[in-house]
């Protein structure tokens, strides 16, 4: 399952240089969720990470937010688009989805990415 983590550049650093995210790793299932928990925190980074598909839902949070209860290894984070939100601040996205020749979304990456995300936040801005 694809998962949208939120976090600050902070946050970010320490990931790099650690190479894993601390339990409990929270993270949304989808990019409209992210979107809106990184508007109301503030945190300008969107983290795209893989959990098990059988992982644990956070209780509230629309019922869309999941909860790993062990560390996540990032391995390699790649920075991947600027997002606009509806306030106009700017989001970075980046993925850590390892390996990346691997990945389920890799020719959503390579094909444009950036312009179907771009596309779901202008439907999002209009509605």
């Amino acid at each position: 399952m694809i998962v949208f983590h939120v976090c600050s550049y902070k946050k970010l650093d320490k990931y790099k240089k650690t190479g894993y995210i601390m339990p409990p790793v929270r993270a949304w299932e989808n990019m409209e969720q992210a979107l809106r928990m990184s508007k109301s925190t503030g945190r300008q980074v969107i983290l795209r990470l893989r959990f098990p598909d059988n992982v644990d839902k956070l209780d509230g949070h629309y019922g869309q937010a999941r909860v790993l209860n062990y560390r996540y290894d990032v391995g390699n984070i790649w920075r991947k688009d600027e997002l606009v939100m509806k306030n106009n601040d700017l989001v970075d996205m980046y993925c850590a989805l390892i390996p990346c020749n691997e990945c389920p979304i890799k020719d959503e990456c390579d094909k444009g990415m950036k312009e179907k995300l771009n596309r779901d936040i202008k439907e999002e801005i209009n509605e």
